[in-house]
């Protein structure tokens, strides 16, 4: 009897684990989807505001649906995360110019740079000397100075301390 009583217990315990890694999970992309979609909408906000009479269709309007890129920045204990167009160049480094601001000494002022490429999202080593390890599931690669590698969803950057995990998704502001 005391054996059906602790499977019982065991059982409801794992079912409480993955109920909670499935709510957190959500969390997470739901996250993610309103920081794209307040992206896209001042991308179209903004066009809207440029070319208020233009019917000709001369000037193409910003893209309701499009490849963003989710990064979660940990070091030290802490964790950031952040949502990008990947169209628009991601500058990381010490710089204060750069989107993503990594106050380290030993990180140079303009350190790498995601950008896309070829209809894939791809990260650059601007030509520091400083290494930026690409880690893909088991495997991992150094990019070298003037070196360029696509991103694959789930790739982690290795920046000095620094450790930048990679979330690609595509967002449609008509289809939330």
């Amino acid at each position: 009897m005391i054996i059906f009583v602790i499977i019982y217990v065991v059982i409801a315990i794992v079912g409480f684990i993955v109920g909670l890694i499935i709510y957190i999970k959500r969390n997470n992309r739901r996250k993610y989807n309103n920081a794209a979609e307040k992206i896209i909408r001042d991308d179209l906000l903004g066009y809207s505001l440029k070319n208020p009479y233009i019917m000709d269709n001369s000037v193409k309007p910003p893209l309701a649906r499009r490849v963003m890129i989710g990064l979660t920045i940990k070091a030290a204990g802490k964790k950031h995360s952040y949502v990008f167009d990947p169209a628009k160049r991601i500058n990381i480094g010490r710089d204060d110019k750069n989107q993503i601001i990594i106050y380290d000494a030993s990180v140079s002022a303009y350190q790498a740079c995601i950008y896309v490429s070829g209809g894939g999202v791809c990260v650059y080593n601007t030509g520091t000397k400083n290494p930026i390890t690409l880690r893909r599931g088991a495997s991992s690669r150094n990019i070298r100075p003037k070196e360029g590698f696509r991103l694959r969803d789930g790739d982690i950057l290795l920046i000095q301390n620094y450790k930048i995990k990679v979330k690609l998704f595509v967002f449609d502001i008509n289809h939330k």
